[in-house]
């Protein structure tokens, strides 16, 4: 399970309160696989795929009206993730996933490696620079 603290925080008010939101649903969904709730977990693979995809635009907003320099690269890191996410999403879909701990541990994986390394980068940019709301 992923519990929010302020070690994940960019202090970006927009950008920490969508990755709160993105913990939120990747609980719930690894909470479902383990439950082995199929329909639910259908619902919460298509739900957090929408809302992953709002958060990356979201982000990479605030990243270019601040003229953030590695907005490339992370973009690059975005679209590399959604592929990887999408391509979970089809095995499930497909019923090609035996081991769903594999999902889970990627998602969590992901987010923490993701805010921890990456985003966190953007954080100290906008603190660097004067251009944090915190």
């Amino acid at each position: 399970m992923l519990i929010w603290s302020e070690e994940y925080a960019i202090h970006e008010p927009s950008i920490d309160e969508l990755h709160k939101k993105l913990f939120d649903l990747t609980n719930k969904l690894t909470k479902a696989i383990e439950e082995g709730d199929n329909v639910f977990i259908a619902d919460l693979f298509d739900t957090l795929e929408m809302y992953t995809l709002y958060h990356f635009s979201g982000e990479e907003h605030v990243m270019n009206i601040s003229n953030y320099p590695l907005l490339n690269e992370h973009e690059a890191l975005h679209q590399e993730l959604t592929k990887q996410f999408h391509d979970f999403k089809d095995k499930y879909s497909h019923k090609n996933i035996e081991d769903f701990s594999t999902i889970k541990a990627f998602l969590e994986s992901w987010l923490r490696n993701h805010i921890l390394k990456e985003d966190l980068k953007f954080g100290k940019y906008l603190k660097e620079n004067k251009l944090n709301k915190n």
